[in-house]
């Protein structure tokens, strides 16, 4: 009993959930253009306020307090040298080094590299090598015997009579499907094979669209010419318009309308617009109609296969034993 009551109290909490609105608040107008905020549940799901960012404590850490630590002691200016002390220095050591090269010793290494060049035997040149490895390639290829092909045996064509008395069976016969078309016949038979769910779909469309509710619906306008006369028939053709517009509008959705106000003004070119409303949907109705759709085309299906072994069952009792 204990774990029936906590599937059916977790069954209710998700249909109290669901049964709550997805409220869409929009605005739309010529200066501003379009705005809007999606609620649920008392919660603004978008757009989301950036929270602002709290000012980090710069902590030091371990590895740049040991880098302070390990920083070399500053140099004494005493123990730089100027400027010509450098010089002076700089030129000794370069004497010395004048002083320690002899040419006799380059001499010695040079004459012992060419002898030691002179001495190498000349080697076989690539392009020669090559050649060798081609022509022992073609004198392989001469002494070998030629492979003999494999005559190829032709299958003997069946005869008119075994023709007729063993024709070739289809897959689609197997399969009890009838072939299928390609190209626009295709699309034709699918169309027919649908056809019978449109009704069925169409009919929850609408309900779908009703069930979108438009609230609290405001509609501003003000139009000006600089000629009064144009002025007022344009007047009373955006009246005339807007009219039949929200005429259409509530044959299709739920609305409730708050206010409606056009107004004329006169001796300036001038239209702005303004329009606002609260669109409302429940979950709950959506996963409703989903599952409906889902069931009849089940059933749908269910009930093409049952007609299409029946219909293969009495063309096999028709046929001729």
């Amino acid at each position: 009993m204990k774990v029936l009551l906590i599937i059916l109290g977790i069954i209710a909490f998700f249909v109290i959930i669901l049964h709550f609105s997805v409220t869409v608040i929009l605005s739309f107008d010529n200066k501003e253009g379009l705005k809007y905020r999606v609620k649920y549940f008392g919660f603004t799901l978008y757009p989301r306020k950036l929270k602002p960012k709290k000012g980090k404590k710069k902590k030091k850490s371990r590895k740049k307090q040991a880098a302070k630590k390990s920083e070399p002691a500053p140099i004494d200016s005493t123990e730089i040298l100027s400027d010509k002390e450098l010089y002076e220095e700089l030129t000794l050591l370069d004497l010395e080094d004048d002083d320690s090269y002899d040419n006799d010793d380059f001499e010695q290494t040079e004459q012992a590299v060419s002898e030691s060049v002179k001495d190498r035997p000349p080697a076989k040149s690539e392009k020669k090598a090559q050649k060798v490895k081609k022509q022992a390639v073609k004198t392989e290829n001469k002494t070998k015997t030629p492979e003999k092909k494999e005559d190829k045996t032709e299958k003997p064509e069946k005869t008119e009579k075994e023709t007729q008395q063993n024709p070739p069976e289809d897959e689609s016969e197997e399969s009890g499907e009838k072939p299928s078309r390609g190209g626009i016949g295709g699309l034709i038979d699918k169309y027919n094979y649908y056809k019978p769910l449109i009704p069925m779909g169409w009919k929850y469309f609408k309900k779908l669209l009703k069930a979108i509710r438009l609230y609290d619906t405001e509609i501003s306008m003000v139009t000006a010419k600089s000629d009064a006369y144009d002025s007022a028939m344009f007047y009373g053709k955006l009246q005339m318009a807007v009219n039949n517009a929200l005429a259409l509008v509530c044959g299709i959705f739920t609305v409730r309308v708050r206010a409606v106000d056009i107004k004329c003004a006169f001796n300036e070119e001038r239209f702005d617009y303004g329009v606002k409303s609260r669109v409302k949907l429940r979950p709950s109705t959506v996963i409703a109609i989903v599952v409906c759709v889902g069931v009849n085309y089940l059933i749908f299906r269910i009930k093409n296969k049952l007609k299409a072994k029946k219909a293969g069952k009495n063309e096999q009792v028709r046929k001729p034993a």
